[in-house]
């Protein structure tokens, strides 16, 4: 049975509008972990290996962006591919993350004994948010996570934004090389704590 409706003119562009929420500014932001799953990047350099995909929400007392959700990827082993310049590969944002979940040097070095996603839900991290522009997977500007440490402890403190800076007034952080993003939707596939056990089974060697 077909419906009608009573719209007022441009309202698809109207609802897409409302719902593309402009990028947060750059800068340290105070994050609980909502929701983690575990995912396999499915094309490119990384098809088949492990990542944690992560939806990360600002605290509710941040100056900035209280309740905005960002999104990043944890990577199920310690290096990218080796290139020139980083002839062992350049470090991914695996240890950093699980070091600021307070897991040991030996365990994540091990990559044996890691929190599964149910550990995840409610724990508290600092994330540095970047800007990243539009591309072929992004219709517009959007906010890539590039470096996450232990929480910080208190609130940020927002900063008057000065030319060349940021809103709270820190250098950029480095880019970490970019991997090839998984395709199809991200939270679609149950999640699975032994995933993780083998967490960086190839953590030096492609």
């Amino acid at each position: 049975m077909s419906l009608d409706a009573e719209v007022q003119s441009g309202a698809a562009k109207a609802a897409k509008e409302a719902n593309n929420f402009a990028p947060l500014p750059k800068g340290n932001y105070e994050v609980t972990i909502a929701k983690g799953e575990v995912k396999l990047y499915e094309k490119g350099a990384y098809q088949g290996k492990r990542y944690i995909n992560l939806q990360l929400r600002v605290i509710d007392s941040a100056p900035v962006g209280k309740g905005r959700v960002v999104f990043a990827k944890v990577p199920l082993f310690s290096n990218w591919k080796p290139s020139a310049k980083y002839p062992d590969g350049y470090p991914t944002n695996y240890a950093e993350f699980f070091l600021a979940l307070g897991v040991s040097d030996e365990q994540v070095d091990a990559g044996r004994g890691l929190p599964g996603p149910q550990e995840f839900g409610g724990k508290r991290l600092s994330v540095y948010v970047t800007v990243r522009p539009a591309d072929d997977y992004n219709d517009s500007d959007y906010n890539e996570v590039s470096r996450i440490s232990a929480p910080k402890g208190g609130t940020p403190s927002a900063v008057a934004e000065v030319a060349g800076g940021d809103v709270w007034g820190t250098a950029d952080a480095p880019a970490p090389a970019p991997a090839e993003p998984a395709g199809g939707s991200v939270w679609d596939t149950p999640s699975a704590s032994p995933a993780l056990q083998e967490a960086a089974a190839s953590t030096q060697g492609f």
